[in-house]
């Protein structure tokens, strides 16, 4: 009886994991730059003929306790749609790569992120920025500054 609920709790974690993902992917579809996020899971007999020869696992593997393995989640990197703006400052990245951002805490600690969102503004000091107020960076590290730039 106890083996038949782990097998059923087992299953149950992982489709709560599962919709969880789809849940988070819903909420994010109309987010700009968003990447899908997916999950895998193996049945217990994938995970047993791939492990039973591993020193590292413990004696219960090995003793038929069956369930779902819950895998790794990773993210879909694949290219979006693009889509045309009005905006001049609404920016895409074909193919891989990233756009270089600076943030800063409340505490004042910066720290460098990466984004694929190109909905950037310019301040009035013509600097390149995110809808957060975070600075573009170039390549070697400095914020873009665009000259004689049409202020918002």
């Amino acid at each position: 009886m106890v083996r038949g609920l782990y097998t059923a709790w087992t299953g149950l974690r992982n489709e709560e994991k599962r919709m969880d993902v789809v849940t988070n992917n819903m909420a994010n579809a109309d987010t700009t730059g968003y990447k899908k996020v997916d999950v895998t899971s193996q049945s217990f007999d994938r995970q047993l003929a791939v492990k039973i020869d591993d020193p590292t696992i413990g004696p219960n593997i090995k003793q038929g306790i069956g369930g779902v393995n819950l895998g790794v989640t990773y993210y879909d990197m694949s290219q979006g749609n693009f889509r045309q703006t009005e905006d001049q400052y609404n920016l895409a990245l074909s193919g891989s790569g990233f756009f270089t951002i600076s943030t800063t805490d409340k505490s004042g600690t910066t720290t460098t992120r990466y984004t694929r969102d190109g909905d950037f503004t310019v301040t009035r000091d013509g600097y390149l920025v995110t809808k957060d107020g975070d600075y573009v960076l170039a390549e070697g590290g400095n914020r873009i500054q665009i000259p004689n730039a049409n202020l918002v």
